[in-house]
């Protein structure tokens, strides 16, 4: 079953199908079942299989609801033996199933049940009442001020929370989404992504949270839970992924939901006013110290002391490490050394960039804009690593000679998992790590916009609800 949808693993679909009435005879051994069921599963198209009946097979082989059942079922056969002529397969809910067999008997190929099976329990009430009417504030159009808009949410899923929004940051991608500049926005666009508040529903399948748990939720809001990137941990990796605000309705608003994995438990004493940015702006340059191995001996170096660069600041200060800023912004330089810089450098003299040359062990690139690439690939060390967390969209020109001579790497990395933000926020709250915040009122979001678009944020931007 699909997890996000149904929430449902097989054994418990088995259970529900024995209890509509079918027979299903229990095997000791599931081998020549399996391979049999894959193998059709597996000649569909790539892009239909994605949303077939192959996410059966996969709660079957790597269940996340204990144990597999053993099955052999010759309605079920039967059902999967006709997928191939289906073209493109739904995802496999409840009344989709019921439906399905209802046609399978009208046709003959099954004997009609005496009984049928209600609501599969696990589908019941969610454990509080789901929230069905959001007020928020959308873009209508590419580049347009935002505006009151209303809409009417879905029955809350199974593994769903729905969350009552406190505080949500604004980001610079929050712009960029409002304008479409990566081609991907959808029309009214309620933005936010950098949101905390509590817990006011939960589906029946949610699990480490409940209704009144104090939460937050960044970029992401679901994934499939089922990949091999999900079963590994790491889930913002999943080609699944579910964006808060491209494919879902963003935190500018009163209520948002998300899926129970991706609604991070706030750790205790957290400050609730200024947690949000943290949840993007801040696993966006925490998850680099992990993948680069940064050690607390290290010299390091940050590109662009904005929204995010300071929050880099931050934590490479608390990770003990020796930490030189770039900045072309020479006012900024009394607070980028109160933030935890060791030294600044200005980006634009090529005199101190020269004098940098080959003694940085990492360097994390947070602008968006193309830059002298090769001065600060020079900057590192052998062996050194530089990250790129900055959407740049034109071509960076890095020479491979560069890279071969020295061993240096070249890398980029989106946000983080779950249970990285987790640690993150741990590690936030034991050393009083926060962003420099402007908090603005829900109902000025247009300011609070323009504020951001004309580069006067110090240094994050957060929306009181």
């Amino acid at each position: 079953m699909n997890y996000l949808d149904d929430a449902v693993s097989l054994d418990r679909f088995v259970d529900w199908i024995l209890s509509a009435g079918y027979d299903i005879n229990r095997l000791s051994n599931h081998d020549e079942w399996f391979e049999r069921i894959e193998t059709k599963l597996k000649s569909l198209p790539d892009e239909e299989r994605q949303q077939s009946a192959l996410n059966i097979l996969m709660a079957f082989k790597e269940p996340l609801y204990g144990g597999p059942s053993w099955v052999e079922c010759t309605n079920f056969k039967k059902l999967v033996s006709s997928l191939d002529t289906l073209g493109s397969l739904p995802h496999l809910s409840e009344s989709y199933i019921h439906k399905y067999l209802d046609d399978l008997s009208l046709v003959g190929m099954i004997s009609k049940p005496t009984t049928m099976a209600g609501q599969h329990p696990i589908a019941q009430d969610a454990k509080a009442s789901s929230i069905t009417h959001v007020n928020a504030y959308a873009a209508m159009e590419a580049g347009a001020d935002l505006k009151h808009y209303s809409y009417k949410l879905e029955e809350l899923h199974p593994e769903q929370v729905d969350i009552k929004v406190d505080y949500c940051g604004i980001c610079h991608s929050d712009l960029s989404m409002i304008n479409n500049e990566w081609r991907n926005a959808r029309y009214p666009l309620v933005p936010g992504h950098e949101i905390v508040g509590e817990v006011v529903a939960a589906g029946s399948m949610v699990k480490n949270i409940k209704v009144g748990d104090k939460v937050g939720v960044g970029w992401l809001s679901e994934s499939c839970m089922s990949c091999s990137q999900c079963m590994q941990g790491s889930q913002h990796l999943c080609r699944d992924t579910k964006t808060t605000i491209a494919k879902s309705n963003g935190g500018f608003a009163d209520y948002v939901r998300a899926h129970w994995a991706w609604a991070i438990p706030l750790p205790d004493g957290i400050d609730m006013s200024k947690a949000g940015p943290l949840l993007c702006g801040g696993i966006t340059v925490f998850n680099p110290l992990i993948a680069a191995a940064v050690l607390p001996t290290d010299r390091v170096g940050v590109i662009g002391i904005g929204g995010l660069g300071h929050l880099a600041l931050k934590f490479l200060k608390h990770w003990g490490c020796e930490v030189v800023a770039f900045s072309s912004t020479e006012s900024k330089k009394e607070q980028i050394l109160k933030m935890g810089a060791t030294k600044v450098i200005n980006s634009r003299s090529k005199d101190e960039l020269r004098a940098i040359r080959g003694k940085l062990d990492f360097i994390i690139n947070t602008t968006n804009v193309s830059l002298d690439w090769a001065s600060y690939i020079k900057a590192l060390a052998p062996k050194g690593k530089f990250f790129t967390v900055g959407m740049v969209l034109e071509p960076m020109n890095i020479p491979s000679g560069l890279l071969i001579a020295g061993e240096r790497v070249v890398g980029g990395s989106p946000v983080g998992s779950p249970e990285l933000i987790s640690r993150m926020l741990d590690f936030c709250v034991r050393h009083d790590i926060y962003p420099e915040v402007e908090e603005f009122p829900m109902e000025e979001v247009n300011e609070a916009l323009a504020h951001l678009n004309v580069g006067k944020a110090r240094y994050r931007i957060v929306l009181k609800a």
